[in-house]
């Protein structure tokens, strides 16, 4: 996870309890996906993956900080053993 966890805030449905747990920074979800989509092609990976892209740019955008978006693929993809290549991702996507 680049740079580390976020602790997320979660309100019960059942309950007016709050919780806290551990969870990925936006940037690092953005970064799975983007390695999953880059390593299975695009007509071979899940359509679900280029969806979840989509509405966490549509939704977040704003919150995305693209210095740490890049060096969260730049380790996602180092983890997986793909070539990070920003190039060729950009036109898959």
């Amino acid at each position: 996870i680049t740079p580390k966890e976020i602790v997320y805030e979660y309100k019960s449905m059942f309950s007016n309890q709050n919780f806290s747990i551990l969870a990925y920074n936006i940037e690092t979800m953005l970064a799975e996906k983007l390695e999953t989509i880059f390593s299975f092609g695009f007509f071979n990976t899940r359509f679900k993956d280029f969806y979840d892209v989509y509405v966490i740019y549509a939704f977040k955008s704003k919150n995305i900080d693209i210095d740490r978006l890049e060096n969260a693929c730049y380790n996602t993809f180092k983890n997986r053993n793909s070539e990070f290549n920003i190039q060729q991702l950009i036109e898959l996507i």
